[in-house]
């Protein structure tokens, strides 16, 4: 077996010699290095770095096209480069129609049918001239996408409309159809598309369907939105082509609609929970999932406790686009900001524990104290339209007065912010704080917490949960808390949380940990910066995507031994 350094291969060379490559043909010429049959290279593994081959993937059987292409992908590096001139039927059918003046075909001959025949079928004056198919620029793109190739362009050969070069890289094995909420406003949309996007950057061909789980839509640049554009127009070819090539479903929702694909040979489901158990109705179907990826390894333990097999279930964790948060940005603009501002960013629900923060917030601070807390609150549903503030306005005062005993007036000030912020303006929010709060009953990742941390915020959360995998005692302040049944008042309004349990953070610890940070600033920036520098090395996008490739191979080697077997 041939194996060179750097190697770069001229295939069906001919007696176009191209130095510094191998130079490879059915038959032997002056120059040529390697007489071989070039669906059959005998080459390892991701061994070359270029392959060029002009003229000679027509000269294949249509039945045979796909797997002379595997085999050139097979020989290719990662991001390896290949080159192809192919007859272009889009020119030829023009050249036919408009027959335009001066066009000639080689040898100078006059113009007429006899080029455009030559083409299509070949010159066929000598053994293995003949062609047996012919692309236009889509159809060349669908059968090298499917071929785990990533075309970058694909014109025509300079004024030559007759023939189309095409340049593509190697990009995976890989088939991945990719199920969940992409355009939505929510962080888990935006650790979905983060994700897409970063596999799709390490070479992963994926067909996205989109879940829409509200009305409002974030606005991408336009190089993302074309990007997973794109990929949702791959979602379109799914067929059983795709299954052909082993394709992995990740369905990254609720157990409630997480579901097998059926063009998908392995279903995988991405998905968290917050309290000690999942809801028992999502056993059945995730139990029918072959496999489960979790984000913590506290959904590791609650998921098997659940009753799900534990063998099943792999810890794959959040991650975050490093280039989003950086701390150059310039801070949002928030009225009323005071000297020292507290952060939290939670869904008006009874698990984001509010009631504890409220509490702990208003005994421990003096309304004459330069300090504030800005919330950013919202429901899902409704988002953060001026009518939903009000409602929240309406609410504290009557928390204060109802639960507190204390006037709303004399209270330290608290900030709600009307406003809807897109996933790129979410740093400068954090850019505009001082440190970040939130006393969650429990969390499946703590997305807040985690974003917070990648800012340099000193960052304080409840000590059980999700948030754990990353918040530690030298990076964070952690809340003492007991772990206690869900009560009736939580579970009323979300009947998922009957019968769980869940943290329940200390109003007094809150406080006095509110209190250190407020009062010991410059320790807690420099803890801040601890969780920064962790989060950022071992959280970004690029790193938890080749860990999400390593897994994906792994179930690949899997599913190639299982065809083999059959």
């Amino acid at each position: 077996m041939v194996r060179l350094r750097a190697m770069k291969l001229n295939l069906g060379c001919g007696k176009d010699i191209k130095k510094g490559y191998l130079n490879l043909d059915f038959n032997f010429h002056r120059g040529v290095d390697i007489v071989c049959d070039v669906k059959s290279l005998p080459f390892p593994d991701e061994s070359a770095e270029e392959i060029y081959a002009s003229d000679i993937i027509e000269h294949f059987p249509w039945r045979e096209t796909k797997g002379v292409l595997k085999e050139w992908w097979r020989v290719l590096k990662h991001q390896g480069k290949l080159w192809m001139r192919t007859p272009n039927l889009e020119g030829l059918l023009k050249l036919y129609q408009e027959r335009p003046k001066g066009w000639r075909r080689e040898g100078g001959k006059k113009a007429g049918v006899d080029p455009v025949v030559e083409r299509i079928f070949g010159g066929q004056d000598y053994k293995g001239n003949y062609h047996f198919v012919i692309f236009d620029r889509v159809s060349i793109k669908r059968v090298m996408r499917e071929c785990g190739f990533k075309v970058t362009e694909a014109t025509n050969d300079g004024s030559d409309v007759s023939n189309m070069c095409v340049i593509a890289e190697r990009t995976s094995d890989i088939d991945l159809i990719w199920d969940g909420p992409i355009f939505d406003p929510s962080g888990y949309a935006d650790e979905g598309r983060n994700f897409v996007l970063a596999l799709e950057e390490e070479g992963v061909n994926i067909h996205l369907i989109p879940l829409t789980t509200t009305e409002a839509t974030v606005e991408l640049e336009n190089a993302k939105k074309e990007r997973l554009d794109s990929m949702t127009e791959n979602s379109a070819i799914l067929s059983n082509e795709v299954t052909a090539n082993n394709a992995i479903l990740i369905t990254h929702s609720t157990g409630d609609i997480s579901y097998r694909h059926p063009f998908a040979s392995y279903n995988i489901a991405r998905m968290l929970f917050e309290t000690d158990r999942i809801p028992e109705r999502w056993l059945p179907t995730l139990m029918q999932m072959d496999e489960v990826w979790a984000p913590s390894y506290f959904n590791l333990e609650t998921f098997s406790f659940s009753g799900l097999d534990r063998k099943k279930i792999k810890v794959i964790p959040g991650a975050l686009n490093v280039e989003s948060f950086r701390q150059d940005i310039e801070p949002l603009e928030i009225p009323g900001r005071k000297s020292f501002n507290f952060l939290s960013v939670f869904d008006w629900l009874p698990r984001k524990g509010w009631d504890v923060l409220l509490e702990a917030y208003i005994k421990e601070f003096k309304r004459d104290e330069d300090v504030a807390l800005i919330l950013k609150v919202y429901k899902l549903a409704t988002g953060y339209e001026e009518k939903t503030v009000k409602e929240y306005r309406e609410r504290l005062h009557r928390f204060v007065k109802d639960r507190l005993g204390l006037d709303s007036s004399n209270i330290p000030e608290i900030i709600f912010l009307p406003m809807i912020l897109s996933a790129s303006d979410m740093p400068r929010l954090y850019a505009a704080a001082d440190a970040f709060v939130m006393t969650s009953h429990g969390e499946g990742w703590g997305r807040p917490y985690f974003e917070a941390m990648a800012m340099g915020l000193p960052t304080i959360g409840t000590r059980w949960s999700g948030q754990l995998d990353y918040m530690n005692d030298n990076n964070s302040y952690l809340i003492d808390c007991d772990i206690v049944d869900v009560p009736p008042s939580a579970w009323r309004e979300v009947p998922l949380w009957r019968g769980h349990k869940w943290a329940q953070p200390s109003v007094a610890h809150t406080r006095k940990l509110m209190r250190e940070v407020y009062e010991n600033r410059q320790e807690a920036r420099e803890k801040g910066e601890r969780a920064r520098k962790e989060i950022i090395e071992n959280f970004n996008y690029p790193t938890v995507a080749k860990k999400m490739i390593k897994r994906l191979r792994e179930i690949r080697s899997i599913l190639g031994k299982k065809e083999k077997g059959k």
